[in-house]
């Protein structure tokens, strides 16, 4: 699949910081859309190079292979957060999977002593579908009802436990495919935004 600014609008975000790009939400999930661009506003500036870093196109067959994966991968994943969780592997890029694009800052900050993260989930035309943020000065996570993502369904409203279970579904498979590109034998390619995403 070609990926470019027209089949993936939202990708040209990262190039421009244009937030235009940003396609206005339902009415009913208004307080979401204008709660999420807010944030966006404010904290894709700092990670923006970093989102901008790796972009990684995810095929079914890859996809697939991770999800079967998973179990091992968890277990991986579970002995180095507790053994040291400084040595985590670093998820950082961009990752476009399906209908989903989901930009992720993930490291850990020696200052703060945590695990930093900023995470924006979008349809690939930019319909805002989540996002989170922990670092030193805020921790909060939203998402959306819509039914354009196969990781998010229609919602009504959501209980903090709830929005952060689903936030921690997405969250929880990008780094299982990170770990995946990391330790599994696998061949990938990453895409260069200025010279792979133009129209």
């Amino acid at each position: 699949m070609k990926i470019s600014y027209r089949t993936h609008p939202i990708l040209e975000v990262l190039e421009s910081g244009d937030f235009s790009k940003v396609k206005y939400y339902p009415r009913e999930d208004i307080d979401f859309y204008n709660r999420f661009t807010d944030e966006l506003k404010l904290w894709f500036p700092k990670y923006k190079e970093d989102f901008k870093s790796k972009i990684y196109y995810i095929t079914l067959p890859f996809w697939e292979a991770s999800c079967k994966a998973k179990k091992k991968l968890h277990t991986l994943y579970e002995e180095i957060r507790e053994n040291d969780i400084s040595t985590l592997p670093d998820v950082v890029g961009t990752f476009i999977n399906g209908d989903s694009v989901i930009m992720i800052y993930r490291k850990y900050n020696k200052e703060w002593g945590k695990i930093e993260t900023a995470m924006f989930h979008f349809s690939k035309e930019g319909l805002p579908v989540q996002c989170f943020l922990e670092n030193s000065l805020i921790q909060d996570g939203r998402t959306g009802r819509g039914n354009y993502s196969p990781l998010i369904k229609e919602f009504n409203k959501m209980s903090w436990e709830e929005i952060s279970h689903q936030i921690q579904l997405t969250y929880g498979d990008i780094i299982m495919l990170q770990l995946f590109i990391l330790y599994a034998q696998i061949e990938t390619k990453n895409c260069q935004l200025a010279k792979r995403l133009r129209t």
